[in-house]
């Protein structure tokens, strides 16, 4: 995930491997878990998906929905959710210099 300072939200951009995959959405804690076209990740023409978000400082839990199917992000780290599976979680830090374990 890279982040750029955005006034006071940083944009944070998502990315999954799924070259197979026809739609790939982003849902987490930032968006109520609602699954809309306003969270459909962008293919790009490497086979991935991607998505940025604009995100207050905080901690996000978030997964990617892969053509139906509840996918974790391989490169983050992942909680226990009431569900019985797990999320993937990011921190967006006050400083976008500072690192800060989730």
């Amino acid at each position: 995930m890279r982040r750029r300072k955005h006034g006071g939200q940083q944009r944070v951009r998502f990315s999954l491997s799924a070259s197979a995959a026809t739609a790939v959405f982003l849902v987490g804690d930032f968006n109520q878990w609602l699954i809309s076209d306003m969270c459909a990740c962008r293919r790009e023409t490497d086979g991935s998906w991607t998505s940025e978000l604009a995100l207050v400082p905080g901690r996000y839990e978030y997964l990617f929905l892969v053509d139906g199917i509840w996918t974790l992000d391989p490169h983050a780290e992942q909680v226990p959710n009431p569900y019985g599976s797990h999320n993937s979680v990011v921190v967006v830090p006050a400083d976008p210099g500072e690192r800060r374990a989730a």
